[in-house]
């Protein structure tokens, strides 16, 4: 006989799960807005009461929301004290947190508050259940779970002592991967700042933050100068097996992303007879590769020979030093992103592109500081993502197993 039990579970737990009802586990409230027309109920500043609403809900711990309500409107709010469980049942279904200071809330939120049991395992049952709960929402034009049938909704759960067991260690985890998120917030907003600080302001000469020992003015280089020859591209015939599985890495505007520069790897290769047979080049080591159509706005620096689809222009055999020149023009595009001309499908032409003109230190070392600080700054981020994704994977197995 099976026992309705997870796959992993703390030392000295033995009972069966039991299937119950949210409205079993608390009291379960909706939310509601006081009059937005009266003035009185609202404040116009950062103080005041919490009201949450979907938006306000982009983590699993709620602390503030972007409105807040005066006292007046607090006592027209439906209120919950902390440690209740907020999931959105309106249009954006089944976002989930937890209130870590008393609020109020929306009409788009059902909350739970518990009665004997444990607001971060119910949270964590409930971020498992996700698909399960999105798929009751009526189907309507706005999918919508109303109370009734959020408190008919059932989850598993174990005694109380082991939900909190439970809800402490994923809480516990929660906040490492908050931490470590925060800290890759910081140097992708450090990022942002230092490339907007490290190039010269339109029609400026100098940076605002510069490495000492340079003084010299930039100067305004158009994109054609910083390489001696330029690459298109091209896609061997898909139907021709002869083609493709070959040793030659080819690239396509979906291998790359927009905030990444370095080495992007590619998902397919292609054969010297497909290379032969169709307008892709070899393109030589140490290229810069620029997406001109689908996906305007994303390059790579490319440390290996390569091939690439039509939707490319490579810059080979740089005048500039390269990692300097892949910032330089990744600032660039993204400053103009907004002015790209197209329809449906964005795109840039090779003159256009090649006539942009960037403004460039005339000092090859200059250049190369540069080039290495922000490849540095994005060997720290890609390091940070990494640790965050590993984290991410593991509160997604430990979510698998340790409920029912």
């Amino acid at each position: 006989m099976n026992k309705n039990v997870p796959k992993i579970r703390f030392q000295g737990f033995h009972d069966d799960w039991e299937q119950r009802k949210l409205g079993c586990l608390g009291k379960v409230v909706t939310g509601n807005t006081p009059k937005t027309s009266e003035a009185e109920n609202w404040n116009d500043d950062d103080s005041g009461h919490v009201w949450i609403t979907p938006s306000d809900i982009s983590s699993l711990k709620t602390y503030d929301s972007e409105r807040h309500l005066t006292a007046e409107g607090w006592g027209k709010a439906r209120q919950l004290p902390e440690k209740s469980v907020l999931i959105t049942s309106i249009a954006s279904i089944g976002k989930n947190t937890v209130n870590e200071v008393p609020a109020a809330f929306n009409q788009q939120i059902n909350a739970i508050i518990p009665k004997e049991n444990d607001a971060d395992f119910i949270l964590n049952s409930m971020i498992n259940a996700t698909p399960r709960f999105k798929a009751i929402a009526g189907q309507t034009a706005t999918a919508i779970i109303n109370k009734s049938t959020f408190e008919k909704f059932e989850i598993t759960v174990p005694k109380h002592e082991e939900q909190k067991s439970i809800g402490q260690l994923l809480n516990s985890f929660d906040m490492i991967i908050t931490l470590h998120q925060r800290k890759l917030n910081l140097l992708q907003e450090q990022k942002k700042s230092l490339l907007q600080k490290m190039f010269p302001k339109k029609d400026e000469k100098i940076p605002e933050i510069r490495f000492n020992g340079f003084t010299d003015d930039w100067e305004q280089r158009k994109l054609e100068g910083f390489s001696d020859k330029t690459f298109g591209g091209g896609t061997p015939k898909t139907s021709n097996p002869q083609f493709w599985n070959g040793s030659i890495p080819w690239i396509q505007s979906s291998d790359l992303k927009v905030d990444k520069v370095q080495a992007v790897s590619a998902k397919k290769h292609i054969t010297e007879k497909g290379l032969e047979s169709s307008a892709t080049k070899l393109i030589p080591k140490n290229s810069i590769a620029i997406v001109t159509r689908v996906g305007v706005g994303k390059l790579s620096v490319m440390p290996y020979e390569y091939a690439t689809s039509q939707d490319f222009l490579s810059l080979s055999y740089l005048n500039v030093e390269i990692n300097f020149a892949i910032y330089a023009i990744y600032r660039k595009l993204m400053q103009e992103a907004h002015s790209v001309q197209g329809t449906s499908i964005k795109g840039i032409t090779k003159s256009e592109l090649l006539s942009k003109k960037i403004a460039t230190p005339s000092e090859s070392k200059e250049q190369e500081k540069i080039g290495s600080l922000f490849e540095r700054l994005d060997n720290l981020i890609t390091l940070h993502q990494r640790k965050l994704d590993a984290l991410q994977e593991q509160k997604k197995g430990l979510l698998q197993k340790m409920f029912v």
